[in-house]
């Protein structure tokens, strides 16, 4: 070997931590003034990148979110585990979906489960966890640190009923690299209203004494709850017809497509006699149109109060909106150094980018 020649050997170095398993946050019940039996049904949804809860068949389609069910007083219920294979921090959101149980006011609490995975460098990932509540069971926006079980009040009273109407709101983002929709980034707002009340009964009102009420969703939680109606016992035995439709951003933001359904909830307002008094039990039922069926002339669309098509929908009235930006040109550089000798002329370097074999997500505040 000539002396002028620096012999070098080429070590490769390869480095994977193990994934961390860890199981949810687990959601519990209270009532007041007792409790009262029932199937009080809790949801979590997982926000952005992170991975849903295994058993994947327990899932709700492709959106991620996990389903659980309490029936008894004091019972805590988990929504399986989760496995992280990369650092980074992973935000879950936690709600009580509508429970249709009598004379329940139902909560309108939110939850953010949100897990911290770190690398030790030793080949081993971590996970932290906190729990904070971002919504009280008014509904009021919170920012608050709490302890697992996340929980979730209701009330209940005789003879009377404050209870909202719900919808879900989910967004397509096409800048995903991976298939399924994402809870809303941005406030989205609806509109609820009164279609028809009942002539031969009082009007159903939300609690301010109004028949339209406008909300927005909140950046990453799917449902999107109205007010509440307020129910008596004068309501019993009548049928009352509101809608929920999407309100138009104003000046409109670029590659967002809102969704064009509106939907109809049909209420039959029943209740359950106790020897305390009647709980008051309203029974929703669904009918989905479009705002191009809806007009003036035609109110209704195809949803109308003796021929629409009423009924109940597993994943109750969802609103999704499509997401489709603008491809970005990126340029990427990188140096070249050589140690042991100058760069000649001669002398030539090549590289292969290629892109990660973790599929990346990739969110857009901008685009909802």
């Amino acid at each position: 070997m000539p002396q002028s020649t620096i012999p070098r050997l080429t070590w490769t170095n390869s480095y994977d931590a193990d994934p961390v398993a860890i199981d949810t946050v687990t959601a519990s019940k209270a009532m007041v003034p007792s409790w009262l039996d029932g199937t009080y049904t809790m949801r979590l949804c997982p926000i952005a990148s992170a991975p849903a809860p295994l058993p994947a068949d327990e899932q709700e389609g492709d959106t991620g979110c996990v389903r659980g069910e309490i029936t008894e007083q004091g019972q805590a219920v988990g929504f399986g585990r989760v496995t992280f294979t990369d650092p980074g921090t992973y935000t879950y959101n936690i709600v009580e979906l509508p429970t249709g149980v009598a004379g329940v006011t139902d909560s309108q609490a939110a939850f953010r489960w949100q897990v911290t995975v770190t690398d030790d460098g030793e080949g081993a990932l971590h996970a932290s966890t906190t729990l904070r509540r971002i919504a009280d069971d008014a509904g009021d926006a919170v920012d608050e640190p709490a302890t697992s079980p996340a929980t979730f009040t209701n009330t209940w009273g005789i003879d009377s009923l404050d209870r909202g109407l719900e919808i879900f709101k989910r967004v397509d983002d096409a800048s995903l690299t991976v298939d399924g929709t994402r809870p809303p980034l941005i406030p989205y707002g609806f509109r609820f209203s009164a279609v028809q009340q009942d002539a031969d009964g009082p009007e159903l009102l939300f609690t301010g004494d109004g028949d339209s009420a406008d909300v927005q969703a909140t950046p990453g939680r799917i449902s999107v709850p109205s007010p509440a109606l307020h129910y008596t016992t004068e309501h019993v035995g009548h049928v009352y017809y509101y809608k929920a439709q999407e309100l138009p951003f104003d000046p409109a933001i670029p590659n967002l497509e809102l969704s064009d359904a509106v939907w109809f909830f049909r209420i039959d307002v029943g209740s359950q006699q106790t020897d305390d008094g009647a709980l008051i039990a309203p029974a929703v039922t669904l009918c989905r149109t479009t705002q191009g069926d809806v007009e003036d002339d035609a109110p209704w669309g195809d949803c109308a109060a003796g021929s629409g098509d009423y009924g109940a929908v597993d994943d109750g009235p969802v609103f999704v909106n499509t997401y489709t930006p603008d491809p970005a040109d990126v340029t990427l550089g990188a140096t070249k150094t050589l140690d042991g000798r100058d760069w000649g002329t001669t002398t030539s370097s090549r590289s292969t980018w290629r892109p990660p074999t973790t599929p990346q997500r990739r969110r857009s505040r901008t685009g909802g």
